[in-house]
Formats: C-alpha cells, sequence, structure tokens
C-alpha cells in the first residue's frame, strides 16, 4: 500500500473529483495474474446480460432464489446448487466434446444432442416442462423469466471453464453463443425444478429453510443416477505442489472488468446524485470543500479501501487452504472474520449481528444499493489485486468474487457512515482524511471487540399446547352464510372507484395514478349490540354498511331503522345520489359509560362517525360532537382503550399516506410520511380533545394495525403500531402522560410491511405474544438507480403484477433477560404445509376446538396490483357489480390458512379446518353467534361477499367457560373492562389467557365476552388482571356457563 502514495494513472470511472466524488487511482504496476490463454465469449454473454438487465448484487440473488417458491436457502443448500449447476454443465460439455472429438467450437444442435442425455425440456402454454430420469416438473414462465435475469449459470458455466483450464488434462472447446445461451436456460430451469423440489421438502418437515440435505434429496429425486462426485476433484493432486506453481487462467481478471463495464453502462451513474448521497445518507457529513483537504480525503478513503480488500482476499485466499480456486464458502468464513455481518429479507445490512438490537449497525439496502450502482466496489477489488500481486495465488470463481465485491461494498459504506458519526462527535462539519483513518480504526477495533462478545443465551422460545388431543377428526367449520342470511358484499366505494381509474392531477399537462395505497377493503365487528345475549354483527363496504342483529337463527339487516348513517359527507360526492362513503375501521364499545354500546367507523377522507347507542336499538349521530378529524386524510386502523385510566375510553387513529394527494412511501425503512397518528382523550359525554402529539404515540408512519395491551404490567395500556412501508413501535404508557418506543429495546423492531397485531400467551408467562402479518416482496421488473431513503417508491401496476410475494409473518414470544427486562425472539414453531401465508391481512389466535390451547386462523390476501395491470383493467366493476374474467397469479396461495396448536407447534391443518376457502379476505371477527359454546368466524373479503362459518366444535364434547367483566369507572377502570387480561386454570396444567381489546388484527373488533376452552375439566380458577394493574380472582367456576366479572365484587 505504501507504493499507492507516489504518482499514480488515473483511471477512469465516471465518478470524478472534480464533480466532488471520488476518483479511483491505480498503482502504475500492471494487473499481471499469469493468464491461461483462454476464450472470453461467455464472459462477453454474461456482460451483455447484466448490461441490459441490471448486474444484480449477490444479496439480490440470494433473495430471489428463496422468493421463488418461497423458502430460503442455507448457505451450504445454495452452495450445494452451485455444485450441482456445475457438475452438470461440465458433464453435457463433456458428452458433447466426446461426440465430436475435433471440433474447436461446440454448436447449438451439438450441444442439444448432448443435452438430450440428461434431460429433456418442453415448452408448453405457459410453462415448462423438465422431464429428467425419475420425473416431469412444470416451470412458471414467470419464474424462468425472473430466475433468467440473474447470471446464475453463466457463473456456474465460467466456473467450469476456470476449473478446466486449471486442469491441464482437460481440454473443453469452447461455445458457440447460441450453444452458451441454451445451456444456460437449460440449466436454469433444471435449477428451478430443484428448488422446487427442495422447497416441497422443506414445507413437508415444517423447515424455515432449505437445508443441504433438502438439495441433495432434491437431486437425488430428479437424477437418481447422477453422480455429482463425477465432477474433477478440486484440490491440487500433489500436495507437495506449492501454490506459487499454481496457474491462473485470468478468467478473474476479466470478470471483474466485465463487471465493471456492465455497471457502467447499465446504471450510468449521475455523478452529482452520487456525491448527495454520499454526503446526505452514506456519511452524513459534507465533502471537504478545500481542493487539497478533498484530494486527501479521497486518497486516505481508497487507501483503507484497498487495504480491507486486499486483505479480504487473503483471508479468502487462506480459507481456500490447497484448493485450485478460492469458493464462496471461503469468503463467507473471512467475511465474518474481519467484516461480521448479515443480510436480512430485505437486504438491509446487520453488522455485529449478534449484538443486542440496540448496539447493531444497521445500513438499509437502498444505501448499500446507491453505492454499489457506481461499480466502485469491482474497481477497488481490482486494485487491491493488483497491490497484492503475486501474493495473490489462487483465483475466486465466479460466485466466490461476486461475494467478495458486495462485502468490499458493505465496508465502504460502513467506513463513511462511521467518519461521519465521529466527525459529528468532534463537532466536525466535513469529512477529512483523518476522520477516514479514525474510522478505519474503530471499525478494526470494534471487530475486535464483537469477537469477545458472548450474548446472552435466553431460553429458547416455546408454545405450550393442551396436553390431551382428542383424537377424533372433524371438519370444524361450515359455511353457513345463507343459511343465517347474512348478504353482504364489499366494494369500494363510487368515488374511490372511479379515482382508481383516473389520475390526480399534478399540474395542468401531468396526472398521476393513485392505485398503489387503496386496497385496504374493510373491517368487521362483533358484539352484543342490542343487549339481548345474541352476538349481532356490522360489516364495512364502501357500497354501504349493515348491521345485522342476530335473531337467534339468523341474522337481520336493520341498518335502515338503527339510523347508522350511510350517504357520504365528503366533499365533491354527488349529494343528490346518496352515495356511500369508504368505511375502515369499526369500533364498538361504551364511550360514554352507560351501559350499552356504542359504534364509530373510521372513514377516507371525511369525517370518522361515532353514534351514541340511545337504548332501544336505534342510534343518534354524535359525529359534530366528538370532532374526530378524518377530512382530506386516509383514515384507517383505530382502537379505543383508556390510556390515562380515567375510566373513560380514549380512541387513537391511524392514517395511511394520502392518495388523494399523490403521496406515497419512499424506500426509507422508517417511512415517516404516512401521516400522523392521533389520540383522542375522552372528556365524558362523547366529547374528545385530541391530545399534543398523541404524547408522543405520534407515529408518522403508514398506519395498517393497532391494538393495544400491558407489556410491562404496569397497569397503563400499552399501544403497539403496526406500519407498512417501515417498523412497528411499541409504545410503553408512562403513567398517561407520555408514550415512549420501546420497539428497540425489546426485541421488536425488525422493518415490516405489516397488515396486522394478534396477540396471544401461548408460552404461558403472562405476557402477551404478538404475531405480524407481514409479506417480503421483490420487484424484480423495477429499477432503481443511486437510490437514497428519499427516492420514493415506484408503483407502477404492469410491474407490480409480477412483484415477488412471499410469507414474512413473524411471532414475537416473550421472555426476560438476566436482569428481568423483557425481550422478544421470534419463533419458528408456525407450520408450513403447502398452503402458504403470503399476503397476509388479519390473523388471530381462538381455541377453535375447545381444548385449552390457541389455534391460529390467517387470512390471505392477493397481489391487487395484478387486477390493475393493462391486462387485467379489474375483475368486478365497483359500480354495477358485473364480474370480469381475470386471471389471478399464484391463486393456489390465495387461500387462508389454519393453523392447529399441537405438540408443541401451530401445524398447518387448513384442509380439515373448513377455512381454507380462496379468496381476497381481509378482516375477521370471532363469536359464538348460536351460543353453543364454540368461536365461529366472520370473514369481511375485499370486493367479495362476506362468508360466516359455524364451528362444529361441540361434537369433540370440550368444555367452556364465557366470561365478561364489569369494570368501575368511579375506580377509573372502564365500564367495558377494555384492557382487562383474564386468566384462568383448569386441571393440573391448563391455563387460558384473553385480553378484552378495543380492536385487534386487521380492522376487526371481536365480542368483549371471552369464551375459555378447558377440554375435559368441569371447572376454572380465574383471575382478571384489570386496566389499572389490580387482580382479582374467582371461581372456582362450573365449566359450560356465562359469568359476568365485576371490579370490586366478592368472589361468586
Amino acid at each position: 500500500m505504501a507504493s499507492f502514495l507516489k504518482s499514480r494513472l488515473c483511471i477512469m470511472t465516471s465518478l470524478l473529483l472534480g464533480c466532488g466524488v471520488f476518483s479511483v487511482y491505480a498503482a502504475n504496476e500492471p494487473f499481471d495474474l499469469k493468464p491461461i490463454q483462454h476464450n472470453d465469449s461467455l464472459l462477453k454473454l454474461m456482460g451483455k446480460l447484466e448490461s441490459a438487465r441490471d448486474p444484480k448484487c449477490h444479496a439480490t440473488a440470494t433473495r430471489l432464489e428463496g422468493l421463488i417458491y418461497g423458502t430460503p436457502l442455507s448457505d451450504d443448500a445454495r452452495y450445494k446448487k452451485a455444485e450441482y449447476q456445475q457438475a452438470l454443465i461440465r458433464n453435457i460439455w463433456i458428452q458433447a466434446t466426446a461426440s465430436n472429438p475435433t471440433v474447436e467450437l461446440l454448436s447449438l444442435a451439438q450441444i442439444k444432442q448432448a443435452t438430450s442425455a440428461f434431460f429433456d425440456i418442453k415448452q408448453l402454454k405457459t410453462t415448462w416442462r423438465v422431464t429428467t430420469p425419475a420425473m416431469s416438473v412444470d416451470i412458471d414462465t414467470r419464474d424462468e423469466s425472473h430466475y433468467g435475469s440473474i447470471a446464475y449459470s453463466f457463473r456456474a458455466m465460467l466456473a467450469v471453464q476456470q476449473e478446466a483450464l486449471l486442469d491441464l488434462d482437460s481440454d473443453l472447446p469452447m461455445l458457440s453463443d447460441d450453444a452458451a445461451h441454451f445451456i444456460t436456460q437449460q440449466i436454469d430451469l433444471v435449477t428451478l425444478s430443484l428448488l422446487k423440489q427442495a422447497d416441497n421438502l422443506a414445507r413437508i418437515n415444517n423447515q424455515h429453510e432449505v437445508s443441504q440435505e433438502d438439495l441433495i434429496n432434491s437431486w437425488a429425486s430428479l437424477f437418481p443416477v447422477f453422480k455429482p462426485q463425477s465432477l474433477a476433484n478440486n484440490t491440487v493432486a500433489d500436495p507437495s505442489v506449492a501454490k506459487d506453481n499454481v496457474r491462473k487462467t485470468g478468467l478473474l481478471t476479466d470478470l471483474i472488468e466485465q463487471k465493471i463495464a456492465a455497471f457502467e453502462q447499465y446504471n450510468q451513474v449521475n455523478q452529482t446524485l452520487f456525491a448527495r448521497n454520499l454526503q446526505v445518507y452514506f456519511a452524513k457529513l459534507a465533502l471537504p470543500k478545500d481542493k487539497q483537504q478533498s484530494a486527501d480525503f479521497t486518497r486516505y478513503f481508497t487507501e483503507a479501501m484497498i487495504a480491507f480488500s486486499a486483505n479480504f482476499y487473503l483471508q479468502s485466499q487462506a480459507q481456500a487452504g490447497k484448493a485450485n480456486v478460492i469458493k464462496e464458502a471461503d469468503v463467507a468464513i473471512a467475511m465474518q472474520q474481519l467484516l461480521p455481518h448479515s443480510v436480512n429479507e430485505y437486504e438491509d445490512v446487520i453488522f455485529y449481528q449478534q449484538y443486542p438490537q440496540d448496539k447493531q449497525v444497521v445500513i438499509e439496502s437502498y444505501d448499500m444499493d446507491s453505492f454499489r450502482d457506481s461499480g466502485l466496489h469491482w474497481l477497488y477489488f481490482k486494485e487491491a489485486l493488483s497491490d497484492l500481486g503475486q501474493q495473490a495465488k489462487l483465483e475466486a470463481d465466479p460466485f466466490a468474487a461476486e461475494l467478495l465485491s458486495e462485502a468490499i461494498a458493505h465496508y465502504g459504506v460502513l467506513l463513511l457512515r462511521r467518519a461521519g458519526e465521529l466527525g459529528k462527535l468532534n463537532n466536525q462539519s466535513e469529512l477529512s482524511s483523518a476522520l477516514v483513518t479514525s474510522a478505519y480504526e474503530s471499525i478494526n477495533k470494534e471487530v475486535n471487540n464483537y469477537h469477545q462478545y458472548h450474548p446472552e443465551i435466553l431460553p429458547a422460545p416455546v408454545i405450550m399446547s393442551a396436553g390431551s388431543k382428542d383424537n377424533k377428526s372433524i371438519r370444524y367449520f361450515d359455511n353457513v352464510t345463507e343459511k343465517q342470511k347474512v348478504d353482504f358484499e364489499h366494494r369500494s366505494s363510487d368515488w374511490l372507484s372511479r379515482q382508481l381509474r383516473s389520475y390526480l392531477s399534478k399540474n395542468a399537462n401531468t396526472g398521476i395514478s393513485t392505485i398503489p395505497p387503496a386496497f385496504g377493503g374493510g373491517g368487521v365487528a362483533a358484539e352484543d349490540i342490542n343487549g339481548d345475549g345474541l352476538i349481532d354483527i356490522l360489516l364495512l363496504s364502501g357500497a354501504g354498511n349493515k348491521l345485522f342483529y342476530n335473531r337467534g337463527g339468523f341474522f337481520e339487516d336493520v341498518t335502515l331503522q338503527s339510523g347508522l348513517q350511510n350517504i357520504s359527507q365528503r366533499p365533491g360526492v354527488n349529494a343528490a345520489k346518496k352515495l356511500p362513503g369508504e368505511p375502515r375501521q369499526p369500533l364498538i364499545a361504551d364511550w360514554d359509560n352507560d351501559g350499552d354500546q356504542d359504534i364509530m367507523i373510521t372513514y377516507v377522507d371525511e369525517s370518522h362517525r361515532i353514534y351514541r347507542n340511545n337504548g332501544d336499538g336505534r342510534f343518534t349521530d354524535v359525529t359534530e360532537i366528538a370532532a374526530l378529524g378524518g377530512a382530506d386524510m386516509i383514515g384507517g386502523p383505530a382502537t379505543t382503550v383508556d390510556v390515562n385510566n380515567d375510566g373513560l375510553l380514549d380512541i387513537y387513529i391511524e392514517y395511511f399516506g394520502n392518495y388523494l394527494k399523490g403521496d406515497l412511501p419512499t424506500l426509507k425503512r422508517r417511512n415517516d410520511n404516512g401521516g400522523e397518528n392521533v389520540l383522542f382523550i375522552n372528556k365524558g359525554n362523547f366529547v374528545f380533545e385530541q391530545a399534543k402529539d398523541a404524547l408522543g404515540a405520534n407515529n408518522k408512519g403508514w398506519g395498517q394495525a393497532v391494538t393495544h395491551t400491558d407489556l410491562n404490567m404496569d397497569g397503563w395500556q400499552d399501544l403497539i403500531v403496526g406500519n407498512d412501508f417501515g417498523v412497528n413501535s411499541y409504545y410503553i404508557n408512562k403513567q398517561g402522560k407520555d408514550f415512549v418506543d420501546y420497539a428497540d429495546k425489546i426485541g421488536t423492531s425488525k422493518p415490516s410491511y405489516t397488515m396486522n397485531i394478534g396477540l396471544s400467551d401461548l408460552n404461558h408467562d403472562g405476557i402477551a405474544d404478538v404475531y405480524i402479518s407481514n409479506i417480503v416482496t421483490m420487484n424484480k421488473d423495477q429499477k432503481y438507480v443511486l437510490p437514497s431513503e428519499e427516492t420514493q417508491a415506484e408503483f407502477n401496476p404492469d410491474k407490480l403484477a409480477n412483484m415477488r410475494v412471499v410469507e414474512g409473518n413473524d411471532l414475537f414470544i416473550s421472555s426476560f433477560d438476566s436482569k428481568g427486562a423483557l425481550k422478544y425472539q421470534r419463533s419458528d414453531k408456525v407450520g408450513r404445509g403447502y398452503s402458504s401465508t403470503g399476503w397476509a391481512w388479519d390473523a388471530e389466535f381462538f381455541d377453535a376446538d375447545n381444548d385449552g390451547d390457541d389455534d391460529l386462523y390467517v387470512l390471505n390476501g392477493m397481489n391487487d396490483y395484478y387486477v390493475y395491470s393493462t391486462s387485467n383493467p379489474y375483475y368486478a366493476d365497483p359500480i354495477t357489480g358485473e364480474s370480469v374474467n381475470a386471471e389471478f397469479p399464484d391463486a393456489a396461495k390465495a387461500s387462508n390458512v389454519f393453523f392447529l396448536n399441537e405438540a408443541g407447534g401451530l401445524v398447518n391443518t387448513s384442509v380439515q379446518s373448513g377455512l381454507d376457502f380462496i379468496g381476497n379476505s381481509r378482516s375477521a371477527s370471532y363469536l359464538d353467534f348460536d351460543n353453543d359454546g364454540d368461536l365461529d368466524v366472520l370473514v369481511n373479503n375485499y370486493h367479495d361477499k362476506a362468508k360466516l362459518f359455524e364451528n362444529k366444535a361441540e361434537t369433540l364434547n370440550n368444555n367452556w367457560l364465557k366470561l365478561s367483566v364489569k369494570g368501575l369507572p368511579a375506580e377509573g377502570v372502564n365500564l367495558d373492562g377494555i384492557g382487562a387480561q383474564i386468566i384462568v386454570g383448569f386441571g393440573e396444567k391448563g391455563y387460558g389467557w384473553r385480553q378484552v381489546s378495543g380492536s385487534q388484527g386487521y380492522m376487526s373488533v371481536h365480542p368483549k365476552e371471552q369464551l375459555f376452552g378447558l377440554g375435559k375439566d368441569n371447572s376454572a380458577r380465574v383471575m382478571v388482571i384489570w386496566p389499572n394493574g389490580k387482580r382479582q380472582r374467582f371461581g372456582p367456576l362450573q365449566a359450560n356457563n356465562r359469568y359476568t366479572l365485576t371490579y370490586g365484587a366478592a368472589k361468586p
């Protein structure tokens, strides 16, 4: 490195120092790896692909292989997959060579003939059929297109070529361009067959990752007699041969040059924008204005990058041992030694990943992408090899080279980020060479400290299951929608439907589509509204909300006579037509503590409505008195809870961006342009006062779900705020005066596209466990060049129609560290199976079979962007209801999924449940509408009919208990008892936990009366933890009865 400080030859990278960005300098010494002469046609073909279709980074390539079928590959599985690809390519190449011993260039026809000895592939209407000696597998054309956009097979071919050149006994002729293209497509399709089989195995075995064993078994199922060991041994034949004598092919040199060219051609980096990103997002500190200081900073940063790159290469080479090439696995080990980090499902890089969350360094994917778009990481890689000279005794194979370059990019952003942090600590306003040196040393010190760190090992999260199971197998639920006369269909409102098919005017000549954020659907609520002991239901729709009273055998639509106003008050809506508005979240609670249930409904772009129950089955609109806002905003989920323990229920409302103004989320991991959430304090008699900054809970994310619970059990209700396009917040209530977000401290602050928050106590520790419905997406067709956290997300329906969407739901189980602090751990005890919780919305725990443990029902939606692509304008006219033929992607994955709690896990038993219908579901409520002692299910579907399912668990003859609570407002406990936790004990180990919630799930409200399954036990002991933290015991209570538990009352 010392020689680097002398005169230099400037290599043009389009990032010039004169523009305020880096120049990269190379040593005068030539980049000499003493290559073997080789043909570079494969590299050129790969270069054409990557110049035209985005030279995807290692993280993206790795993530796509998991998103294709839904199960990510372990590192060992990914290495094994590459081995199989190379083995098959090599055997095809050898077969073609043996059949044509005199040719120097193998033709397409010759390669096709050789390939036919191993497998056959035919193109059908919408699929490819791959037939191996043992089976046939159909591959979707979309999967083939996406997988083929990344040069997996090209890398494998280059690795085979590299191996052959190093094997002096091998003499493989070159491939014609069309032959090479043919091989890559064929290998892609065989690989997809392999991944599909491995994904199936992982699901069968309830694994959340494809293991190496899965890959091996899947390969054997495709090619029973194929021996991967037939590959040439990848070690030096004579151990006494020194590595100095191992010859290099020169392929690595050419590969690096090709990658530099591909990045330059594809991304066409804007110099000024890169300079802005470096200062604003990477370092978060300004570049030096003085020319000499700028030059010094540039030189020191370049030196630091090359020093790291060279050390990284040598460490990887050391890991390779006596092999002829450096493999990806060697690089991965070296990377964890020099720069310990992991990459999450969103491609964010987490440095020092074993540290607690608040000590980790997280750099978001868009910052990494922006740095990589420049191609600088490949230039540093190149210069490091040049500096190393003869110390670089081995070449990295193409897979290893990708990981090497990516880790170099990760280090670059970390170095800049640390330099900026140190500058701010020293009150410096500009970056400097000294800060680069300090950051370099600081990172090295932190890495050394990290390797000495021993994280506290918390007990593995557990799910408790009922001790005994009834062996009787039943279909739990029957569809009784028509029988019970629940006639309801959700539609978007007239005005929103028209808006979806038009444009917002930005100026006289420009309009933008408003499709993306408008697929929320309507909520559902269930409660005994008229006080007759039967649970009634409220369903929301832009075609008109409906209130159904339970008449003990059927439901009656009483919307008109009840006085619930269905006519939109939104300005601009044609009042003469008396059309409904766009409703979102229903709430049912007793806000005036008069003993009956009132109703509140949030709306889009008009006032949220609230109705006082008159006590006679009719309601009075008190919206103007309450003044809860909503106009000019996109209202969404809401909850009601007493945040200040004054005995009155307050209201918390979330907002979800504003598509009426063209607002869209950015790439920022914590989006803060979704609109400010609000908290209204109940002053009595439906007078509410908006709390300043929501007492600290004025989250500005894109709110999709909200609920409450007492996380720290201090007698004050906390809030859990779920955000789409962001990170969720867990607000601890500081005695009604302030809310503080503890998500980082308790381990729940991971990126999320949250749609739902469900609560249970699965491990029986008295603290709520949390289930988050979440999706992981990849829009393969969308390109961002030099993205930053301010880059607005693109919502092109045609591109989003092909977006990859897989299950990403999180189950957080509570635990405590050695100091007694609350910590949540993610659990993998949720079964897989063939049905997938893809685009999940509402997800709730309830005891479906009354055996005493909580089961889980997850509603699935679908990729609605597909509906609005050019091929499918929409699938049902929202005004006429006329159906339109539309082809939906991944239809099988849109069925709802049911999990039965069994043997310490949640087991996918969707088919047996009767709840696995294919639809586009949004919200659900769990209620015992027929009072037979088990919970039935009501589902509100998006642009479809609602469905009511009757539970047949009574045939299992398990016992049950129904408990209602009654608070005492004078003692600071709301009359509904919302926030109360009820714990029941039965038999020797039986345990049940329920919370009376203002809302839960996705825009869903459940009855406040709680139903507990008791298995075969005949009585239960009960403890109520009231919202103010006071505890009261009742019982034993006899099974199969209903009880009301009153605050302060004597034990019954």
